[in-house]
Parts: structure tokens; sequence; C-alpha cells
């Protein structure tokens, strides 16, 4: 385990972002880092069930302490992590919704940030949702070829249909979710506070 703290240990990540990968170094520079204290770790536990990271359309990087200190102590995950969370800001998934079913939604986007950072050569975690090497993605009985070049949109309607009759695989594809997605009606610039927090943790609702 690091002897950095949980903001020392992103920090840090965000400054090898700008050194290591050109393409997410500007976006890293909006991210505006908004630690959870002990009551609002407890408040998102009780509500979601777990307490990690998550980012908003403000980017608004939130994060849970311990699960940076516990669980991204390496470089290679801080990096990574920081990564997915610039691309849900960058991609505007939090705003891109619309009236699609939430959960598998949630998985689409997640999908396609891995994607992305697989081909970059990002770490990518054992249970997270991302193509093989093949650039394709099972689900139930479907093959998703080329995922890398299909948007969030695209994917959720090839996966929409294996997965709303099969809610044990959707379950178990959700488990591959590190993060926690904060829903918005709203464009955001980055400033500010949130309009729409609740108990002040910033969270309104998981994907």
């Amino acid at each position: 385990m690091s002897d950095l703290n949980a903001e020392e240990l992103i920090v840090r990540g965000k400054i090898q972002i700008q050194h290591d990968f050109p393409f997410f170094a500007y976006l890293s520079l909006k991210l505006k880092l908004r630690e959870w204290n002990k009551e609002e770790v407890e408040s998102i536990k009780k509500q979601l069930g777990f307490c990690t990271m998550a980012v908003d359309i403000k980017n608004n990087l939130y994060y849970n302490p311990e699960f940076v200190e516990k669980e991204l102590g390496s470089d290679d995950k801080i990096i990574s992590v920081l990564a997915h969370e610039i691309l849900h800001c960058s991609l505007l998934h939090p705003i891109r919704t619309g009236n699609r079913n939430p959960e598998i939604w949630n998985i689409a986007i997640d999908l396609c940030c891995n994607a992305i950072l697989k081909n970059n050569g990002f770490y990518i975690g054992e249970k997270w949702i991302y193509p093989d090497n093949n650039d394709e993605f099972v689900v139930g009985k479907k093959t998703i070829k080329e995922v890398s070049k299909k948007s969030a949109e695209e994917l959720y309607d090839e996966i929409i249909d294996e997965l709303t009759k099969n809610n044990k695989l959707m379950k178990d594809l959700l488990e591959g979710n590190f993060d926690i997605h904060i829903q918005s009606k709203e464009k955001g610039d980055g400033e500010g506070k949130e309009k729409e927090e609740k108990e002040g943790n910033g969270i309104n609702n998981k994907y």
C-alpha cells in the first residue's frame, strides 16, 4: 500500500496522465476533486450498497478515500480509473441516458469507455466490462463485433435484447462496474455547485 493519501494518489495519477497520455492530458485538468467525508460515505453505502468513485457532468470527481487508498494504490490502477472517469465526462455520458434502461445504459457506457482504454494500453481490471483481443464482446448468445468503433448508444441497442431477458446476466455484468454514475439533465462547465445534489454527496442515482 502506498504511503500517499487518497488526494495525493489522485493528483499523482493526473500528473502521470498529463505526461504519458496527451489525449487525456487537457481533459484531466478539468477534474475537480471532491472527497466524500465519513458521513457521506456511510450515506452512499446505505443508498447504493457501496461507495467508490463518481463523476458528474460538471467534471466533479467524487471519491471515497478508503477505496482509493486500499483498491487503487498502484499507479497503473489509479491512472486507468481516472482515465475511465475522464471519458465519462468528455463523452457526456451522464446526460445521454434519455429514456433508456439505466442499468443497461450503465453497462453500455462502461463497455464503451473500457474499449477505448484497452486500445490505448491502460490497465483493465479483471472484472471490468471490456472487449476481447478481437474487439468483440459476448453477451448471452450475441457477439458484438468492432466494439471500439461503436458509440454507447449503438452498444446499448446491441445488448438490450439479451439483457432484458436475462436478469442474472445483467446482474453479473453490473458487478463489473467499479464506479458510480450520476445522472443529470443539464450540461455543466466544471465550475460551481451542483444543482441536483442528494444529502450533499453529489449522488442522484446510479445508472
